[in-house]
């Protein structure tokens, strides 16, 4: 561990982290030259607590590159030395600005190469799937990953290769073994699919040839001998735990768009075939599950297909008599995915305590409920919140807000039933996607706060947790206090692990177009204010080119202040930011700015957080200006006698600085992670500790 005490910020180590000079300036010009590409791959993650295609098994790696239009392979396709760990792996590359590069990634389970599961042609980089190899059900190990990443290089940088399953997977589960008296019988299952591929290409992600008939052959069913309760059940997944037992799983290779196939299924009772069910027509799709599922073992039509998305989402979406339906907590709700009509507004359904939103219009529903009572727990009681007792919302589908103008849930001043309008309790996005949101500054006019507290939520107060959430495309623009999630936290506190006053904000991914702007006097953030006692976790902004933060004050790409012994980890960022403080004198200036946080004191913990995106520095001319910029903070208060830590943090994005004074290369290095000192003149015992 290293620690820097106040007035010896030397960070001369961390020069690897950040780009040369040239690349920090912007202002010259270094076409054709060779810069380093640092590319994160990762897989997917499950949040099943047990279940196959954890993507666990995945450990070895493959990776071939391409120029841009050209077919031969600058590096064939060839295996890398170091294994995943911890789903993620990372790979540096020494490329050529100015050009365009194809990078495509394989990677597999080691016991998939010893067997022979599949086939590499390194020159081509195709692969071939040898179901001969391939005979069992259940082969976990035959589950593998890969991704075609496009690279422009226009200096040193850091981007994110996302695999994904080439592969449908296929699950059977049965409802009725005690009722046929089989839960203590030796169950075996036998599956043929009529149409699959074998072959496919890692340079587009297209299948190729023709489908053919694949036959598996007989295999025990998973959990043959295992108890729910045991780590090693592998759960079904749909249903809670236990309520439908694992018949087969299989993976098949499919187009990315949509199929079918028919599915012929057949049961075995130690060896001998006693059942058969015959599913035709079964939609399935690459990197989607399909879920065959009901009393298969004693009833031919009693079951349910359904086609569940991305593996890593617990989202999912069942279709029944031409309907779509979502399933939560053993119910299915209708649930209605069309756009948002602008003004359509339902009461969200209340049951067992929870609000649960099944559209858009729903979800309108929850923000007039919010920004007419408040809490409506409170409606009557009392205005003020108490720690742990809050309303919860849970949302049931994706939510499309078509770019319309969306009122914030939480506008303070609007309180027209006796409590502040403010948001307080828990929201779960339940790994749901909310797209194209749009806030003008004139989203909540007629309020006290007309143009500040702009985001999905506008002014939260009190505890709860916000998580589970996507969101794509965002357009958020207004005075000051505006982020994509929310505007404003009167309580600006964190989790009940370190009080129970504030939000926790968790699992939350921004991809799109996504542009945030205050205007007047700033504080503009990627997420949202916090300061004392923040927790906030597992946080991506992995956003389109054209997007960016911009603000004059607390320019952030992710909050402007961790204070108070706050804990942010799990973090990442590629999107602009923008601090502008320089036009317009006669505004109040705070030059705090960081790729991810404005600054960083008090005793807080930063742990795990990276930033690749592109930060342009303008402050104010005036002394106080600082250098408060840095790839992860612009700035650390060495004040209180307190320990603040940066763990495990890197900075591979570049700077823009203008105004005066200019900086040298030195300075430039210093500031990868964090900026430079803030002079409390009452105490300067704090200590920066970088590790």
């Amino acid at each position: 561990m290293r620690k820097i005490l106040y007035g010896t910020l030397s960070l001369a180590a961390l020069a690897l982290t950040a780009c040369s000079n040239d690349d920090l300036t912007g202002g010259v010009d270094t076409t054709g030259q060779e810069v380093a590409v640092t590319v994160n791959a990762t897989l997917p993650s499950n949040i099943q607590s047990r279940v196959f295609s954890d993507g666990e098994k995945a450990l070895d790696m493959w990776y071939a590159v391409y120029e841009d239009g050209v077919t031969d392979p600058i590096i064939a396709l060839n295996k890398y030395d170091k294994p995943f760990s911890g789903l993620q792996n990372t790979l540096t590359l020494h490329l050529i600005t100015g050009k365009t590069y194809n990078v495509v990634f394989w990677a597999q389970s080691p016991e998939a190469e010893a067997n022979g599961y599949f086939t590499l042609d390194t020159d081509k980089s195709t692969v071939t799937v040898n179901y001969d190899k391939i005979k069992s059900l259940n082969a976990e190990y035959a589950d593998a990953f890969f991704c075609f990443k496009e690279v422009e290089v226009k200096g040193a940088a850091t981007v994110t290769a996302e695999l994904r399953r080439p592969f449908a997977q296929i699950n059977v589960g049965t409802s009725d073994m005690a009722y046929a008296g089989l839960q203590d019988k030796k169950i075996s299952a036998s599956m043929e699919v009529s149409a699959a591929f074998t072959q496919f290409s890692l340079q587009d992600g297209e299948v190729i040839g023709s489908t053919e008939t694949i036959a598996f052959d007989v295999t025990p069913r998973p959990n043959q001998d295992v108890d729910t309760a045991s780590d090693d059940y592998e759960q079904f997944p749909v249903g809670n735990k236990g309520d439908y037992e694992y018949l087969a799983m299989a993976y098949v290779l499919m187009s990315p768009d949509k199929m079918t196939t028919d599915v012929e299924l057949a049961f075995y009772d130690n060896g001998t075939k006693f059942h058969e069910v015959s599913v035709p027509g079964a939609p399935v799709q690459r990197n989607y599950r399909t879920n065959i599922f009901g009393a298969l073992l004693t009833s031919t039509i009693d079951f349910t297909i359904t086609i569940k998305p991305e593996y890593e989402t617990d989202s999912s979406y069942y279709i029944m008599d031409g309907k779509e339906y979502t399933l939560y907590k053993g119910v299915f709700y209708e649930v209605d995915t069309t756009p948002w009509d602008g003004s359509s507004s339902e009461a969200p359904l209340h049951v067992d305590d929870e609000y649960l939103i099944t559209s858009a219009a729903q979800f309108k529903g929850m923000a007039d409920q919010i920004n007419t009572y408040g809490d409506p727990l409170y409606y009557g009681q009392s205005t003020t919140p108490i720690d742990g007792v809050y309303e919860k919302y849970v949302l049931l589908c994706d939510v499309d807000l078509d770019g319309k103008t969306w009122r914030p849930m939480g506008i303070s001043s609007a309180n027209t039933k006796g409590s502040n309008a403010s948001f307080w309790g828990d929201f779960n996005g339940n790994g749901f996607t909310i797209s194209n949101l749009y806030i003008p500054a004139d989203a909540n006019s007629g309020t006290a706060n007309a143009g500040q507290y702009l985001g999905l939520f506008g002014h939260m107060s009190g505890g709860g947790t916000i998580e589970n959430l996507t969101i794509h495309n965002a357009y958020v623009y207004g005075k000051a206090d505006v982020g994509v999630l929310f505007g404003y936290d009167s309580k600006q506190t964190g989790s009940t692990k370190v009080s129970t006053n504030g939000h926790l904000v968790q699992n939350i991914r921004v991809t799109g177009l996504v542009k945030v702007e205050g205007y007047e006097y700033g504080r503009a953030y990627g997420i949202g204010p916090a300061t004392v006692n923040t927790e906030w976790n597992n946080i991506v902004f992995d956003v389109d080119e054209g997007s960016y933060i911009k603000g004059k004050d607390f320019a952030s790409g992710i909050t402007g202040t961790i204070g108070y012994n706050g804990y942010v980890h799990d973090i990442m960022s590629n999107i602009k930011v923008w601090h502008n403080g320089w036009a317009n004198s006669a505004v109040r200036d705070n030059n705090e700015s960081g790729g991810l946080f404005g600054q960083v004191n008090y005793g807080a913990t930063v742990s795990n957080c990276h930033y690749s995106g592109h930060l342009i520095y303008n402050p104010r001319s005036y002394s106080t200006a600082r250098y408060y910029y840095g790839g992860i903070a612009g700035r650390w208060t060495n004040a209180d006698g307190a320990v603040t830590t940066f763990r495990g943090c890197s900075f591979t994005g570049t700077f823009t600085i203008n105004g005066s004074p200019k900086y040298t290369e030195e300075e430039g290095l210093q500031h990868a992670i964090v900026g430079n000192v803030y002079d409390n003149q009452k105490d300067k015992t704090g200590v920066l500790v970088i590790e």
